[in-house]
């Protein structure tokens, strides 16, 4: 498969749903946009688009034929009002046209440990070299395990997912050949902070709404024994970081009446933070039909779970099945075949 020319790109293959902003016309659009003084004639033609979804490419052509080379102020105007943003576009921003309400200080390492005892020896970590796309029986979702009938790139499937790497134990990172004077073109060197460390940090938002802070405690908050991967090294077990995060809600009406107000506050009361990731889990719910169940539950996420819990793979047993496949060495070219990669859960004892 190496040298078959592929008809399609990468991402003809993520569901449309997922490749583009979405565009919606409605009510409250329409009078914002008469508001403006765009001509009536426009608004009438705009009208007969109401409760419809376009994505990008769509919305551009049915603009085009309402408009028909008229002024492009009327163009930007309506893009604005009818493009609708995901939740982490709204959190974030869009470098086209709104900055981000939330902002990311540095962490430091906690008062009480010893600044000497922090860092790991400088070494050239493991090389793992870059993604390979002739792997596709890994990168694309597969109906049959069968090697003669596995999708690849110029067939209608989907690509798997986002790529994450399972925890590991961070024991065997440093690279262990001896030639590393030929490779100095692909290695680098790097000082990894030791395990058990802890850091402190503030992560400031401003004017989220209950569901958009919500999305970010539930980002931050994992499940019990969930970890994160932050940083270089993560797939050889580097990076697995806990977060507790703490919640402080600014009143602002108190913070201007109480010149201490925030001071206190700050050093002793917390906000619940199960109220916010409620609110974004009922909506996540809602919005694709699952309205009682639970998040972490639904099918992607229920699989996202069990990638992230580092005690999962503490055990000899676990760590085996989520290892890497070899080209070389007593297991020999476990490639050949092309194993389709198996989902998370088909792991889990």
């Amino acid at each position: 498969m190496f040298r078959l020319a592929y008809e399609k790109t990468i991402g003809e293959h993520v569901p449309e749903n997922l490749r583009f902003m979405r565009y919606e016309i409605t009510p409250d659009d329409i009078e914002q946009l008469r508001d403006a003084d765009v001509p009536s004639e426009i608004i009438e033609k705009l009208e007969g688009l109401e409760k419809k979804i376009f994505f990008k490419n769509e919305f551009h052509e049915k603009l085009d034929n309402i408009l028909k080379g008229r002024d492009q102020e009327y163009r930007s105007l309506i893009l604005k009002h009818a493009g609708k943003y995901d939740i982490a576009q709204a959190i974030f921003g869009n470098t086209e046209a709104f900055s981000g309400r939330v902002f990311f200080e540095d962490a430091f390492m906690s008062a009480e440990q010893n600044p000497k005892d922090v860092l790991l020896d400088t070494n050239i970590p493991q090389i793992l070299g870059t993604p390979k796309p002739t792997t596709f029986q890994h990168y694309l979702v597969q109906e049959s395990d069968d090697l003669k009938n596995l999708s690849h790139y110029n067939d209608n499937t989907s690509i798997r997912g986002n790529k994450m790497y399972w925890h590991q134990p961070g024991k065997d990172w440093v690279e262990r050949r001896d030639d590393m004077r030929s490779k100095k073109n692909i290695t680098t060197k790097i000082t990894p902070v030791k395990e058990g460390n802890r850091f402190q940090g503030r992560i400031r938002f401003e004017n989220l709404s209950e569901v958009e802070l919500g999305a970010l405690l539930f980002a931050l908050e994992l499940p019990e024994g969930c970890f994160h991967k932050l940083g270089m090294g993560k797939p050889i077990g580097l990076g697995s970081v806990e977060i507790r995060p703490k919640l402080h809600i600014s009143d602002r009406r108190k913070r201007y009446e109480n010149l201490f107000y925030e001071w206190e506050k700050e050093n002793s009361e917390t906000d619940d933070t199960s109220k916010y990731k409620k609110e974004f889990e009922q909506y996540v719910l809602q919005q694709i039909g699952e309205s009682n169940g639970e998040l972490w539950k639904t099918d992607r996420l229920y699989e996202l779970k069990i990638m992230l819990n580092f005690r999962l793979v503490q055990s000899a047993e676990n760590r085996n099945k989520v290892r890497y496949m070899q080209i070389e060495g007593k297991n020999k070219n476990e490639y050949k075949e092309r194993p389709v990669l198996p989902k998370p859960s088909r792991i889990r004892n």
